[in-house]
């Protein structure tokens, strides 16, 4: 096997810490689970599995395995009880010298005691089967030592630097091998830690962006995220206590104690998705009340929280049967006199268990305990567990538990699981090897009488009967019934290899897809609230296929297409289980042209969802330079509303805020941005700028009325008539009248073109024969022949492109020739093609409508207005 060998040496740096952001978390937009009634569950945090979620992939990398090497490696020297047989695992991982946060201080020598002198580990192995991104992986590290790569991983030496190794993966069912083979050689204490393996692309936000977008991709539907297995809860190897929980320094998360609740708060605030946490069976209470604190001061406020005692404290098998007989051992100490049997005390001590988590969590919330949903694990197909845990009777200081703050049953909610028990494997076992046994499987689960024994009804129905039981329970006692897990549960006990091909087959056929639709109808139809799948993404093996995914680069598969069909189909029905989110306001926009002189304008208010109690009260003008501005009416329903404002006088803007005094709100009840005054305040919406009109015939909603005023701001007209004052936008414009405007854009408003001798012979005494010979100078004009200037003739649109271009340009300016494509009406022959297609390229005109230019038609004063503010660009 070819290694990739690299010494490495770093200056001390300080330990690794992961920056989360906050739990503020922006309402702009509804996220895609907001009315999701499904959740998903975690998959296992190990090296194998299937489901990557971490842009670090150190984070879910192997723990620490003790090799060594019985290929000679000089100047290191083979342990002489280093063999093939223990190479890859010499059984030392005890003896590893590890940091508090998990990270290899020192290695022994290859001729000391033990066998091990190196340390590896491993990540994407198993059951991904090759399927993870393939590229470029940089690693980053902090220490001295030497690093070795293999598997999947070869080490660029091109384009590494210290403290910064560049892999190339190419995957395969291997995955990739880093090994530790020397650190801190120099025993200063810099030995090699703060290992991160960041997947292709995400060097630069990794610390940011912590969760892969892939996984966050796949996961975005669902409402509810339940950790147990992130939580390693089932034989959880946590003592316990607060101070020895998950940490997010940790080298790994898969050493055996999960994920820090630090990272699980932070995947539920990005993704607006409830919490399901599992409290350990070892908790103490004040391991219970810290974290009751933490998820308080961190979550989401818009966010509920599920919390449930250890999972399936019912189950026998390992490895749930740690939790099993730790309760059972305390169910016989509290009750020792008790004639009740071991099975009945561990299941009344798990009912006493649950309600003291609840009473914790529900003190430590508070106000905000409505927001806790406390449920009592059952198993589904034995419902006197669920009876018997929530009534605890053996708990006569207590009962019943439902009382302490319990509000829903959580049950395994499978449909099928009978097909794989010892007593039905012959006959499934024929299936397997029958052309028909497909068929024959998919019969059995929808309506039954092809098993010999097997329930009536079929799978389906009799995993319903088993619903409807579990909500008889429930109801009486006041609680919900939800699912903690569910799907179907088609996993063989006797590990036949032909009759896990049939399941598997089964898994992924589109009646399966079918099946889980019908099933989640069904369980709905018979009065379950909130279903949680099993497993989003998990590769099929020895337990089934379990996962809606096999892989992460799915996109698409029957179990999957259906329960995001199921959700997008179906709003949660439950009370209040999408909306204990505050509304805020998500933007106010006007609504009318702007600038304006209008009297009056609109503004159009979006709020993040539906509101009611909004009124003139709620709103307030904002105003500079314009007195009297004020609020008219409020319309609107919804999550939006439409606010007319009188606009006052004089000039200047207005902006309409909000003033939050908690008289907006959503369907729960919830006010505009939380409870308590001015925290939904809205000040950052668009702004109306207030013209007074300056012209009686120009109203603001003429056409070129922006442009009008902009040309008398700029005091470039002063109007065609003082009293009242107008602008005769539809006249046309006189040749004398545009030599004006030329040279007033030219030279400025205060312009006074100089007394000279006049040349053009008719002009001479003309109101305007200094602004003309002005013109002339400037080179913009010489006239309109015979020496004359034609003052009171009509300018052409054609005329008018010369004069524009020439003022802009100077006199000795020439357009490039003319391509004739432009205007369907200017060929390239007419003899201002080229200044006319030059205008138009200058974005100062875009014809006079339908692709024509009318070159020969006069210019208005409005037209003049556009052309002008157009051409130098005035405000």
């Amino acid at each position: 096997m070819k290694f990739h060998l690299r010494a490495i040496s770093l200056a001390i740096l300080p330990g690794l810490v992961f920056a989360f952001p906050g739990a503020s978390i922006s309402q702009a937009a509804t996220p895609p689970n907001n009315t999701s009634p499904l959740g998903t569950n975690s998959d296992f945090m190990v090296y194998w599995a299937s489901e990557w979620e971490f842009v670090d992939a150190f984070k879910s990398s192997r723990p620490w395995i003790s090799q060594c090497n019985v290929i000679p490696n000089p100047p290191q020297t083979t342990q002489p009880d280093c063999t093939w047989g223990n190479a890859w695992d010499t059984g030392e991982s005890n003896q590893i010298d590890l940091d508090p946060d998990g990270w290899v201080r020192s290695l022994p020598a290859p001729e000391d005691a033990p066998i091990f002198w190196i340390v590896g580990t491993t990540m994407f192995g198993g059951n991904t089967n090759g399927h993870y991104p393939s590229g470029q992986y940089i690693l980053l590290y902090d220490g001295e030592g030497t690093l070795e790569y293999g598997y999947d991983a070869a080490f660029d030496a091109s384009l590494s630097t210290t403290g910064r190794d560049v892999l190339n993966v190419t995957p395969t069912q291997n995955g990739i091998w880093i090994k530790i083979t020397e650190t801190d050689p120099n025993h200063t204490g810099n030995y090699i830690r703060n290992i991160r393996v960041i997947m292709p692309g995400y060097e630069s936000t990794y610390a940011s962006q912590v969760f892969h977008p892939t996984f966050l991709n796949l996961i975005q539907k669902y409402k509810v995220f339940r950790f147990k297995d992130w939580m390693a809860t089932d034989g959880s190897i946590q003592p316990g206590d607060w101070d020895s929980r998950p940490k997010q320094t940790d080298a790994r998360w898969t050493a055996g104690q999960g994920v820090p609740l630090e990272t699980m708060i932070e995947l539920s605030n990005r993704m607006k998705m409830e919490p399901w946490f599992n409290m350990p069976h070892t908790a103490t209470d004040d391991y219970i009340t810290q974290f009751a604190t933490l998820t308080r001061d961190t979550l989401d406020p818009s966010l509920k929280v599920y919390i449930e005692y250890s999972n399936e404290v019912w189950n026998s098998n390992y490895p749930f049967s740690i939790e099993a007989m730790y309760a059972q051992q305390q169910g016989n100490a509290m009750w020792p006199s008790s004639p009740a049997s071991a099975f009945t005390k561990q299941i009344n001590w798990f009912g006493l268990r649950t309600a003291q988590m609840c009473d914790i969590w529900k003190n430590a919330w508070g106000a905000q305990s409505g927001r806790v949903v406390c449920v009592m694990g059952a198993h589904f197909n034995n419902p006197w567990t669920a009876s018997q845990a929530l009534d605890c009777p053996l708990w006569t200081e207590g009962a019943p538990c439902s009382g302490h703050g319990i509000d829903a049953v959580a049950v395994g909610a499978y449909f099928g699981g009978y097909l794989g028990n010892a007593g039905y494997h012959t006959e499934v076992a024929g299936w397997a090897s029958s052309p028909n046994g497909l068929d024959q499987l998919f019969i059995e689960l929808q309506t039954g009488g092809v098993l010999t024994g097997g329930p009536t009804g079929g799978g389906l129905q009799n995993a319903l009967d088993y619903v409807t039981q579990h909500v008889n329970i429930a109801s009486v006692r006041g609680v919900e019934v939800v699912a903690y897990e569910g799907g179907h549960h088609l996993f063989d006990t006797q590990n036949d290899p032909a009759v896990r091909t049939l399941f598997d087959n089964a898994s992924h056929d589109p009646r399966m897809g079918a099946l889980y639709t019908q099933y989640l109808d069904g369980w709905r139809a018979n009065g379950g609230g909130l279903f949680v799948n099993f497993k989003n993404v998990a590769a099929p093996g020895s337990y089934g296929s379990m996962g809606a995914l096999d892989y992460m680069d799915q996109t698409s598969s029957y179990r999957y297409d259906a329960l995001m069909d199921f959700i997008d189909n179906n709003s949660c029905w439950w009370a209040n289980c999408a909306d204990i989110t505050a509304p805020t306001a998500n933007s106010i926009v006007r609504a009318n042209p702007n600038p304006t002189s209008a009297a009056s304008v609109d503004f159009t208010v979006t709020f993040t969802e539906s509101v009611t109690g909004v009124d003139t009260t709620d709103f307030a003008i904002t105003a500079t330079g314009v007195t009297g501005a004020s609020i008219l009416t409020v319309s609107g329903s919804g999550n939006i509303y439409t606010v007319s404002a009188d606009t006052g006088s004089g000039s200047g803007s207005i902006r309409l805020d909000i003033l939050d005094d908690d008289s907006i709100t959503d369907g729960a009840g919830s006010s505009l941005g939380g409870s308590g005054i001015g925290n939904g305040n809205f000040t950052g919406g668009q702004t109306y700028d207030i013209v007074s009109a300056s012209f009686s015939d120009v109203p603001a909603s003429y056409w070129a009325w922006a442009y009008i005023e902009s040309l008398y701001r700029a005091g470039i007209t002063g109007g065609c008539s003082p009293s009242p004052l107008m602008y005769c936008p539809e006249d046309n414009v006189t040749r004398a009248q545009m030599a004006i405007f030329l040279e007033k854009g030219l030279n400025g408003s205060s312009f006074i073109p100089p007394i000279v001798p006049i040349t053009f012979t008719d002009t001479p005494g003309h109101w305007a024969q200094y602004w003309i010979e002005a013109l002339k100078a400037d080179g913009v004009t010489s006239g309109c022949g015979a020496g004359i200037y034609c003052p009171e003739a009509s300018v052409t649109r054609a005329q008018m492109a010369v004069f524009l271009l020439k003022s802009k340009h100077g006199a000795s300016y020439s357009p490039p020739p003319a391509a004739g494509t432009m205007f369907s009406d200017v060929p390239p022959d007419y003899w201002a093609a080229a200044w006319i297609e030059q205008l138009a390229s200058e974005g100062i005109t875009s014809g006079c409508g339908a692709g024509v230019y009318c070159p020969d038609s006069p210019v208005t004063r409005a037209q003049m207005a556009v052309f002008l503010v157009k051409t130098f660009n005035l405000p």
